[in-house]
């Protein structure tokens, strides 16, 4: 089995299951604030659907709780009021999805967060990401470093996964992530929001903003209740899905018929179709990416993601980057994206929608 097989089938929900009684009331419109979250499943194929994005989250939440090592010390168990050291598993999915609303919809919890955000201020600012778009007359090529509602890019968490668009998927990552800083720091919600930028301390000051009153520290402190251990004030939208409006299920040949040709899984991005919040496709210094696929290749033992735009049909662009390469510029060339993410042509069929050179 392929690695992007493994990754599809840790993706996808084969049984539903259904919502856990500790979060179940948090489904309700809320007295106070709104906190609108996704709550589709994806199901292109209904035989293989993908779980919502709530369902992500706190399922997410409850395997890290029960095998994380680190958590192992810092779990709550049955005590109640929940210590604020201490950890339980609404506690930590509280954590993570109070970080969606900031990274991306618009600072605000009165939009829902889109899985297909793309980051739009990588083109300016000291550890801006060096020119690596190109420009046609029908395209614009743009390779965005932060993808989905956590915006983990190719500087830190999402270096390693081409996957990292898909909430289904990046939940498992942000899961472990946040528990292991939030244990270590022994509850610190400094530490453990550390890095993202929506929740930075220097951030909020940069804004003008109470940093007494950093944002995703008050939206956390809004969902959860640590009295009762549950999550409230959240408010579904059963518009938005884990994909955010891709195509997730595509089946994609590089190369021309025959022996040279290699086949892969790949999921079709168009911006045009993103669900939810989209204040990220209207406001940034970068460029908004045409149409485009992305896929995860294997290449003389090592992983790629690759990225492609179909131009027309005999006009392929391609960009791929090694999986596990920080692809920020960082002073060492080793790190740099002009270095490490590789434009070239490329012939690519689009086998489902026999689109591109097929």
């Amino acid at each position: 089995m392929g690695m992007g097989e493994r990754m599809r089938r840790a993706l996808i929900a084969v049984v539903p299951v259904a919502l856990s009684l500790l979060w179940a009331s948090a489904l309700a419109e809320p007295a106070d604030a709104v906190h609108r979250f996704g709550t589709a499943r994806y199901v292109d194929r209904p035989n293989q659907p993908l779980v919502s994005p709530l369902d992500a989250v706190t399922r997410s939440a409850s395997r890290t709780y029960d095998s994380s090592r680190v958590t192992k010390r810092c779990r709550a168990g049955a005590s109640r009021p929940v210590p604020a050291r201490q950890l339980t598993p609404n506690k930590l999915a509280s954590l993570m999805m109070a970080i969606t609303w900031y990274e991306a919809a618009g600072r605000t919890t009165n939009e829902t967060p889109s899985p297909m955000t793309q980051s739009r201020n990588d083109a300016a600012g000291p550890t801006s990401l060096p020119p690596v778009s190109l420009r046609d007359s029908r395209a614009v090529m743009y390779w965005h470093p932060g993808i989905g509602m956590w915006q983990l890019d190719d500087q830190g968490l999402g270096s390693s996964y081409a996957q990292a668009r898909f909430t289904a998927y990046s939940a498992g990552i942000l899961a472990r992530m946040v528990a292991e800083r939030f244990c270590r720091a022994q509850g610190s919600l400094a530490a453990t929001y550390a890095g993202f930028f929506a929740c930075d301390l220097s951030a909020t000051r940069r804004q003008g903003e109470n940093p007494a009153e950093r944002k995703c520290d008050r939206a956390y402190r809004e969902i959860y209740s640590p009295t009762n251990n549950t999550m409230r004030d959240i408010t579904p939208t059963s518009t938005t899905d884990s994909t955010g409006g891709s195509d997730f299920y595509r089946r994609c040949r590089i190369g021309r018929p025959g022996a040279s040709e290699s086949r892969a899984d790949c999921t079709y991005v168009d911006v045009a179709r993103a669900q939810e919040s989209t204040l990220w496709k209207r406001n940034g210094s970068s460029p908004l990416a045409s149409p485009y696929y992305v896929m995860t290749q294997r290449i003389g033992g090592m992983f790629f993601e690759r990225r492609v735009w179909i131009v027309s049909d005999t006009n392929q662009i391609s960009a791929r980057r090694q999986l596990g390469i920080h692809n920020r510029g960082r002073g060492d060339r080793r790190f740099d994206s002009r270095v490490s993410t590789r434009w070239t042509d490329i012939t690519m069929c689009d086998l489902t929608e026999r689109t591109g050179d097929c």
